[in-house]
């Protein structure tokens, strides 16, 4: 999945949004002391019971920074206590409640990006299978939490955004 993960103790939080709207300058801005910060690109996600957990990826974005010393570790599966979708606020930073269609489709993008170019390469019945899977994981992440848009603004305190989140 494309997205990215940051948590406060033991809940994690999910921002999904297109590349380009700033998850990973979003979850940048938020204080190293209170949030550890997981991923900003790609995720493993895996559904256990009624709950999803997350399983940072090594990704693109961390290389570019440095490899010297660089290490990228197994991490424990972070469980997901709520879902953002990512816009960014045109005059200030909140949260907002979203359509669910938006806040599907946002789950859903981010769930299709990094199967994309595999479904045009499938025979016919697995891309449907595929496309089932991926459509029935975008219905069940949208349940996760509420339907809620995270508009993104560089001036904004996103810690003080999402105090009453986690």
């Amino acid at each position: 999945m494309h997205g990215a993960v940051a948590s406060k103790g033991n809940r994690g939080i999910l921002i999904c949004g297109a590349s380009g709207a700033g998850k990973s300058t979003s979850i940048r801005r938020l204080p190293d002391a209170e949030w550890e910060k997981h991923c900003d690109d790609a995720l493993l996600l895996i559904r256990h019971g009624s709950g999803y957990f997350a399983h940072p990826l090594p990704t693109w974005s961390r290389c570019r920074e440095s490899l010297e010393g660089a290490s990228y570790p197994f991490e424990p599966a972070l469980p997901v206590a709520g879902v953002f979708a990512l816009a960014r606020g045109e005059e200030r930073e909140e949260l907002k409640e979203a359509a669910s269609r938006e806040f599907f489709i946002s789950i859903y993008s981010a769930c299709c990006c990094f199967a994309s170019p595999l479904v045009r390469l499938l025979p016919q019945e697995e891309r449907e299978r595929l496309l089932a899977a991926i459509r029935e994981t975008a219905d069940r992440l949208a349940e996760v939490s509420p339907p809620t848009a995270l508009f993104a603004h560089l001036d904004g305190n996103l810690q003080k955004t999402l105090k009453d989140y986690l």
